[in-house]
Formats: C-alpha cells, sequence, structure tokens
C-alpha cells in the first residue's frame, strides 16, 4: 500500500523539478492516479481522497488539452504564409492566424478605386500581389506593391483619407475590416501589447530608398534619403 503514496510523492517531487507547464501538469495527473490506487486500496476506502483526485484530474485534463491545442503546428495557406511574410513577421504563425480572422480577400482590377478622398474606407489594405497608385487629385504620388499598406493612417488617426488609391493592374489585396480588427485588439492582450510598429504600420513600407506619400502642411511629399521633396 504505502509504494503508492512513495510513487505520487515521487512524481510529485519531478514534477516540481520541470520548467514546462505541459510536462508538470501530466505528472501531476500521474502522481493523482497513484494516490487514487492508494485511496481505493485502504480498508475502508477513502472516498473524499478519490473524490478530490478526480476533481484535480478533471482540471489537469482540461488543461493539458488547451496547452496540446495550442501547441499544435499552424498551417498557413500559400497565400497566408505569403502576406506573413510580407507584412507580418513580426507576429508568430499562430498570432497571424487571429489576425486572419479580420481579412477578406479582394482582387481589384486595374482601374478599381479602393479608397476614396474623405470617405472612410473603415479597412487597412496589404497589397500581397499587383500595385496599387496613391493619387491626390491629379498628381500621382505612390505606387504600392507586395508587402505595402494603404489605408494605414486613416485607421490609426481616425481621419478621411486625403488621397485615393487605385489599382493599376489586377491586385491581390487583403484588407483588414477596421471594425473587427479594433475589436480584436481590445480582446486579444498578445497583440494588443506588441508596439504597433511590429504589426500594424505607422508608414508605408518602402521597397526603395524612396518611401510613398508623406502627409505635410496639406501637400503631399515623397520621401527619398530622408529628404521631403
Amino acid at each position: 500500500m504505502e509504494v503508492f503514496i512513495h510513487a505520487a510523492n515521487a512524481t510529485f517531487l519531478v514534477s516540481f523539478l520541470v520548467r514546462d507547464i505541459l510536462k508538470l501538469r501530466v505528472l501531476s495527473v500521474i502522481g493523482g492516479g497513484f494516490l487514487l490506487a492508494f485511496f481505493f486500496l485502504s480498508n475502508p476506502v477513502v472516498w473524499s481522497g478519490i473524490g478530490w483526485n478526480v476533481v484535480f484530474s478533471l482540471i489537469n485534463g482540461v488543461q493539458i488539452t488547451r496547452l496540446i491545442m495550442e501547441r499544435r503546428p499552424v498551417r498557413l495557406s500559400p497565400e497566408e504564409h505569403k502576406l506573413h511574410q510580407l507584412a507580418f513577421r513580426a507576429l508568430s504563425p499562430r498570432e497571424m492566424v487571429r489576425v486572419l480572422g479580420v481579412i477578406d480577400w479582394l482582387d481589384p482590377k486595374d482601374g478599381d478605386r479602393l479608397v476614396e478622398t474623405g470617405r472612410d474606407p473603415e479597412r487597412l489594405l496589404v497589397v500581397v500581389d499587383g500595385a496599387l497608385d496613391v493619387v491626390v487629385g491629379a498628381d500621382h504620388v505612390a505606387r504600392l506593391g507586395p508587402g505595402q499598406f494603404a489605408g494605414e493612417m486613416t485607421f490609426l488617426t481616425g481621419n478621411p483619407p486625403r488621397a485615393d488609391v487605385v489599382a493599376v493592374e489586377t491586385s491581390r489585396i487583403a484588407a483588414l475590416d477596421g471594425a473587427r480588427l479594433k475589436k480584436l485588439l481590445a480582446t486579444d492582450a498578445e497583440l494588443r501589447g506588441r508596439p504597433n510598429r511590429s504589426w500594424v504600420p505607422i508608414s508605408f513600407t518602402p521597397k526603395s530608398r524612396c518611401s510613398p506619400a508623406v502627409l505635410r502642411s496639406d501637400r503631399w511629399h515623397i520621401a527619398c534619403d530622408g529628404r521631403l521633396r
């Protein structure tokens, strides 16, 4: 009989030495199993001890299942993986899955207007394939390629856009719905705790030494080598 007590305590001792929470919980369940055997084989049977150990084992079982589910490999589709690498590399694949939940995929044709001056687009756009032009009035101020964003300043500031964004060829665009994205940030402490620059861009991501348009004093400029033109 005492062998079960010794086995349980030895298992609990080992569980206190491991650093991984999943291993700790598994060892706790094993140790609880030895205690269950001891209580059941006692004379009389210790039903109160059996009851409490069943409760502890059930709680550990739920937590073990949750940990295993969280540690499962995340599989992104080729398109989702491309978006992850282009624009959200600072996020883990599992975090990326949560962001994908607020994304709608768009396939604009040449000439389609995705953002209009003065009208809240209610979404943040990421170019995955193709290209978008940023146009102010009759002036073309920037061309956005894969991995670059449109509408992020409207999302961050709440101000209406001061430029049009137009597709210049058949493109593939990931559109993050503004309302759903804000709700995600409000409820997901892990994502909310990340610096904005790590995944919600504050400025366009340049593919060359010249960045897209920067608004200053109600005029658009192109920044090249750190200078505004």
